[in-house]
This record gives C-alpha cells, sequence and structure tokens, in this order.
C-alpha cells in the first residue's frame, strides 16, 4: 500500500500484513510533533518500514482474525510525511476505545434495536483483553456490517476466557460487561465468613415476602437475589414455587442491615414485583432447573450502592474452576450451621469465601438422595466444612472476581441439612449453562 506521493492512484486493492508496534515507543517517534498518541489510538508497522498504509487509505480497516472471523480493531488515521519510514509506524484509531460514541450514533440514527447494540457493546469490549501483544501479524480481510443485523463471533482472551458461540448475548436490558460487576463505593477490606460492609456488594438484593392471612403489611425476608439489569433479578425457583403463605412481592435493593433499627448508612429501595418467570422445567424434587427471574415494575436507576453484576458471557468455567481466586457467596440468611424452624435469619449482610467442589466427588456425596448432581450446577465448599451458604442464602449470588469486576457463576440451590457439615458442600445453580435461556427470557 505504500507508493510514491507524485504516481497516479492505485486502482487495485492492496492488502498488507502489519504488526502492533509498542504504544510507548509510538509515543516517542511522534514526540516532535503536535498529534497526541494515548490509549485512544494504535500504532502498527514494521521497525524497518517498508509496509505501511498511506495516503488515500485514511479510513480503511485494520483488523484481526480469529478463527475464520475478522475484527475491526482500528481505523487508518495518518503516519509519516513518508509512507512506511524506518521507526514511523502508521497511526490508527482504536476501535475499543469509541465502541459508546459508535453505539450511540448508530443507535439514535438507525434506531437499531437495543438488543442488537448490546451484542456490540459486550463483544467489541471483549476485543479490549484479544489484541495481540505478541501475534506478529494482522491479517486483513472484509466485514460486513448492517445496522439492521450486526453480528460477531465469540472471543478469547489470552488466558482462554471464552463465549460460547451459541449463546444468544442480544439484550440491551443488560448492562455491557465494560460497566457491570464492578464496586462504585470506596475501597473496603473483604473478610471471609464475616459481616459486609456497605456498597461491596452492589447487586445484591433481598425478596421481601407477605404473608397472606396477616393483616398487617410487614414484609418478611427469606431469600436473595441478584441484580442483572435495571429491571431484572436473578434468583432461585425454590424462592418463587409453591412458598405457601408467603407472597413474593418486592425486591430491597442498596442494603446492609435488614433491621431498620440498625444505622447503617444503607438507602435502601424498595420495588415491586411485576412478573416472575420461574424456569419451566424446574424439578422441586430433583432440584433441577433451579432458576426464575424477577422482573420489577420501576427501571432502576444505578447509583454507588446499587449496581448490576456481569454475567458470565465471557467466562470459561474450567478457567474459574482452575484459577487462584476463590468464589464469594453472600446472603442474609441462618448463621448456625442446624437452622431452627422459628428462627431468625442473619440481619446483617454476611459474605464468605468458598471454593468450587470437584463435581465427580459432588456427584458422589449427593447420590443417595434424589437430588440430580450434573453440568447444570456446581458444588462449593471447603472438605472440613465450616464456611457454606445456609437457609435464608436461598436464590442468592456465588461470585467470582476477574480484573475488579464480579460475574455471576452460580445461584444458592441446596446443601446438606446441616450447613458447613464436613464433606457436604452447598449446590449451586450454574448461571452459565443457562445463558440461553436468561437472555432469552430478558427480550421476550
Amino acid at each position: 500500500m505504500t507508493y510514491i506521493l507524485c504516481e497516479p492512484r492505485n486502482t487495485a486493492m492492496m492488502e498488507v500484513q502489519i504488526p502492533l508496534t509498542d504504544i510507548s515507543k509510538c509515543k516517542e517517534a511522534y514526540s516532535g510533533g503536535y498529534n497526541v498518541i494515548d490509549d485512544r489510538v494504535l500504532c502498527a508497522g514494521y521497525q524497518e518500514g517498508g509496509k505501511d498504509s498511506c495516503g488515500d487509505d485514511a479510513g480503511g480497516p485494520l483488523m484481526w482474525s480469529k478463527g475464520d472471523q475478522y475484527y475491526l480493531m482500528g481505523i487508518v488515521s495518518y503516519g509519516f510525511i513518508s509512507c512506511g519510514e524506518l521507526n514511523q509506524p502508521g497511526v490508527y484509531t482504536k476501535v475499543t476505545s469509541f465502541v459508546d460514541w459508535i453505539v450511540e450514533k448508530i443507535n439514535n440514527n438507525f434506531n437499531m434495536r437495543k438488543e442488537q447494540c448490546f451484542i456490540f457493546v459486550t463483544l467489541m469490549i471483549g476485543l479490549i483483553t484479544t489484541l495481540p501483544c505478541n501475534d506478529s501479524t494482522v491479517p486483513v480481510g472484509k466485514i460486513k456490517l448492517t445496522a439492521s443485523n450486526l453480528e460477531f463471533a465469540s472471543t478469547k482472551p489470552k488466558d482462554k476466557i471464552t463465549i460460547k458461540e451459541k449463546s444468544n448475548v442480544t439484550s440491551s436490558k443488560l448492562t455491557a460487561q465494560v460497566t457491570c460487576g464492578k464496586r462504585m463505593a470506596p475501597n473496603f477490606r473483604i473478610l471471609g465468613g464475616s459481616e459486609s460492609q456497605l456498597g461491596a456488594w452492589p447487586w445484591m438484593v433481598a425478596l421481601g415476602y407477605k404473608n397472606s392471612q396477616k393483616k398487617n403489611d410487614s414484609i418478611e425476608w427469606h431469600c436473595g437475589g441478584t441484580l442483572i439489569s435495571n429491571k431484572h433479578i436473578l434468583t432461585a425457583s425454590t424462592c418463587v414455587a409453591n412458598t405457601g403463605l408467603n407472597i413474593l412481592t418486592v425486591a430491597r435493593l442498596g442494603e446492609l442491615d435488614l433491621d431498620p433499627m440498625v444505622d447503617d448508612g444503607a438507602l435502601p429501595l424498595d420495588v415491586p414485583i411485576k412478573r416472575i418467570i420461574n424456569h419451566e422445567g424446574y424439578d422441586s424434587k430433583k432440584i433441577i432447573n433451579n432458576l426464575a427471574i424477577l422482573v420489577l415494575k420501576n427501571s432502576i436507576t444505578f447509583n454507588e450502592l446499587i449496581q448490576p453484576i456481569c454475567l458470565p458471557t465471557l467466562l470459561d468455567m474450567n478457567n474459574v474452576e482452575k484459577s487462584k481466586n476463590i468464589p464469594f457467596v453472600i446472603g442474609w440468611g441462618s448463621i448456625n450451621a442446624v437452622p431452627q424452624k422459628n428462627e431468625k435469619n442473619s440481619t446483617s449482610l454476611m459474605e464468605v469465601q468458598i471454593p468450587i467442589s470437584n463435581i465427580t466427588e459432588c456427584k458422589q456425596i449427593y447420590s443417595n438422595y434424589k437430588s440430580v448432581i450434573d453440568d447444570r450446577v456446581l458444588c462449593a465448599g471447603y472438605p472440613e466444612g465450616g464456611k457454606d451458604s445456609c437457609r435464608g442464602d436461598s436464590g442468592g449470588p456465588l461470585m467470582w472476581s476477574k480484573r475488579n469486576q464480579f460475574y455471576l457463576i452460580g445461584v444458592v440451590s441446596y446443601g446438606f441439612h446441616e450447613c458447613g457439615d464436613p464433606g457436604h458442600p452447598g449446590v449451586y445453580t450454574k448461571v452459565t449453562s443457562y445463558m440461553d435461556w436468561i437472555l432469552n427470557r430478558i427480550n421476550n
């Protein structure tokens, strides 16, 4: 693509492969000019020069391939006065830094469906972690992109986090991966097996029930849930099905201590529940498909103490299970190993870290029970016991962190009759196994 300025313009489409250049070296190369080299651009070219974009290539694509599909990672912007100059890489607008702007303008001008915007945001943002640092080439190709049908392939970052291609990640009703699962509150400590702190888990939800036989409007808090969008909560079927006299009516967000007499600094928000979407395959005897979605009556405005968690659309559970990061489970459930029938749950939000257990061993442990242990569940707990979710924690989140973001990997389902019993891990609905169902129900 490099040519002499005075020569006629090339009429044949040309292609060239050029490696990405270290941004600090690029910044130094252009230090004598007025142009800005920062995280909004990419630099690419061979140190010895000779291959480069040039002249009327401006506005064209810098592309990277994964499998049989190509990703737009840069837009030809500018270069040195002489194309392909030694130690003077070309400069490209970095697409991942402008995804929000792109989506906003497409959405406003083309009336693109919101769910199509979401896949654009989610998977393009994924390119931030897939940019090849050690790959020496950037293949070229053609991409067809229309406002009415945006489709992107799954990405696979360097740590092998993957997204299933068949997962229908198409809901703008979910928060973009770049903003979900982040704590907005000031820094705080995290201690396993202890009371939580205000703002530590801004996606945690307390589910409130009214007793149909009681004349007063008092609310009892029996289950937990997780905020996954500004209008949806993920919880367990056990919290919404066969609840007897207890009728699920309200979701409380931004809470720390459920005792109204405790001054914890929280400003909880109670939102009526408009609709319950219980998994149609839920079986209370086998305890399978233990998952439900709650649709709130009103959309939520996020703030420092109310934020959505990330769904694991980009997580490979094999990597999660091998990771040194131990998942967290939180809830307002019982803190006693053997909960009593009329015992009140903890009013203070509790947190604990528990490792994921081997699924084969877990299946063996529960082999004498009617419940089913298969690839639709996760088991978690210490072999020696002592730390576990318990009654009242049902529906709450099992969370895993990566790069300061938290992902919902499990929903508290059930456990042994004695919480934290040695050799009996708790069982959690595996969220990655239900992503298609979750996204389909949210979209529809």
